[in-house]
């Protein structure tokens, strides 16, 4: 980082506008768009991959194989 904290929140401020920044992209891809906010992942067995498992129809079965990590960045 070579900006100050200032700096940078002044010059990527529009960078935390998920919502707007999600509609964008959707309207400039031809393929469908899928979101989840992270903190809404947190609570989940698998955090952030179960999202991602769902839309790839990950089997229950195959899913409790898997071993969840452990949280490293609270």
């Amino acid at each position: 980082m070579t900006l100050d904290n200032d700096t940078f929140a002044k010059t990527y401020e529009k960078a935390a506008d998920f919502e707007t920044i999600i509609k964008a992209v959707r309207k400039k891809a031809n393929v469908a768009v899928h979101h989840s906010a992270l903190e809404d992942c947190r609570n989940l067995r698998l955090g952030p991959a179960d999202p991602v498992f769902d839309l790839c129809d990950i089997s229950p079965s195959l899913r409790d194989k898997i071993v969840p990590q452990p949280i490293h960045n609270e």
